[in-house]
Parts: C-alpha cells; sequence; structure tokens
C-alpha cells in the first residue's frame, strides 16, 4: 500500500525494509524541494504523536494506510508566535501581579506564581529558536529596538537565573524590585522580538 503526502500517493521506499522511516525522510525530502515541512502523520485514521511516531520507525507500512500532512514553515512558525505573545502577555500579568503580593508581604503566593513563570518563559524562548531555525532567520541581523534579536535571546538565561536565585534565597526586597520594575521591560522586549520575527516570516509566505 502507498502512502500519501498531501493526498497525493507517495511509494514506499525499499530502504529499511519499506519501513516509517523511510517514508518519512522521503515524504520529508518531497515536502522541502517543494518548501515546505511535514507536521502531521496519520496511521489507518489516527494522527501519531512525536514520541509514538519515534517508536515506530523501524516498522514496516506497507499494510498500513499512512497519510502525511505538510505546511508551509513560515505560516506555521507565525501561527506559534502569535501564540508566543499570547503567553507573553499572560506572563506579563502573572508577573504584575506577584509584584504586587511581594509589596503586600504574601510572599508565599507571589513566589508560586513566579516559579511557574519560568517555564512560560523557556517555552517562549523555543518558540523563537524553532522559528529561525525552521525558516534559516539570522537572528543576529534581525534588529529588535536597535540591537539584533540574538542578544535578547541570550540575555533570557541570565535574567531567569537570577530571579530564580531570588526565589531561592526568597530575597522577598529585592525580588519584588526586580520583578516590578525590571521584567515589565523585559516583557516588552521580547514582544517586540515576537512581533519582529513574526513581520519578517510573513514577507516569506
Amino acid at each position: 500500500m502507498p502512502g500519501y503526502l498531501d493526498d497525493q500517493e507517495l511509494a514506499v521506499p525499499t530502504a529499511a525494509g519499506g519501513s516509517l522511516g523511510a517514508l518519512l525522510d522521503a515524504a520529508r525530502a518531497r515536502a522541502a524541494d517543494a518548501g515546505r515541512v511535514v507536521v502531521e502523520v496519520k496511521i489507518d485514521g489516527q494522527a501519531v504523536s512525536p514520541d509514538d511516531l519515534d517508536a515506530q520507525l523501524d516498522q514496516p507500512v506497507a499494510a498500513q494506510d499512512v497519510r502525511l500532512t505538510t505546511a508551509d514553515p513560515a505560516e506555521l512558525s507565525v501561527d506559534a508566535l502569535a501564540e508566543a505573545r499570547n503567553q507573553l502577555a499572560a506572563l506579563g500579568d502573572l508577573q504584575q501581579e506577584a509584584a504586587e503580593l511581594l509589596q503586600s508581604d504574601q510572599a508565599g503566593e507571589a513566589l508560586a506564581k513566579l516559579g511557574g513563570a519560568v517555564q512560560g518563559w523557556l517555552n517562549i524562548a523555543q518558540a523563537v529558536t524553532q522559528a529561525s531555525q525552521l525558516n534559516g532567520v539570522d537572528l543576529d541581523r534581525l534588529d529588535v529596538g536597535g540591537e539584533p534579536a540574538s542578544a535578547t535571546v541570550l540575555s533570557l538565561a541570565e535574567q531567569l537565573k537570577s530571579v530564580k536565585s531570588l526565589i531561592e534565597t526568597q530575597d522577598v526586597t529585592a525580588l519584588a524590585d526586580t520583578v516590578g520594575y525590571e521584567w515589565p521591560e523585559v516583557v516588552a522586549r521580547w514582544d517586540a522580538l515576537l512581533e519582529a520575527l513574526a513581520v519578517e516570516l510573513l514577507k516569506r509566505a
């Protein structure tokens, strides 16, 4: 049984015993030639998660109905960046709430909010990294407020490390100042970065 790429028949390669991995490699090569990327794999009508896909790469697919779907990488990344901007706005609100709690001597609740914010920042940074790599955008050449976007990305690790240290030591006064007065600018800068990257990608869509 052949595989299908965007409903177009795709012969199952004989390499690796006609495995799912071989078919996926062939699909990715054809998609790349068209400037697209494979974003979904369905086997017998069921979408396969990335983890399950990795576990099935060596399995033969001759008797299965395998359908692969592609997307334009720029459009895909713009959607991801839009979601990242929504998440960033939520983080900004969360950090403002935490700053107000710290200033009201409600450190326990504030620290809980800030502890959960770290993963959100990592997710946003990952969205930027993946979008730039997928579309070949050089962050050293992408201007954000007169500086390269790469500088904003690189500085985040140290900024998060500083906040994490203040949370662990429970230095409430310093944490309140940092979150209340320094991080709004960090949020604004990252929002500008996400917008600039999305605009760059829209030129390529």
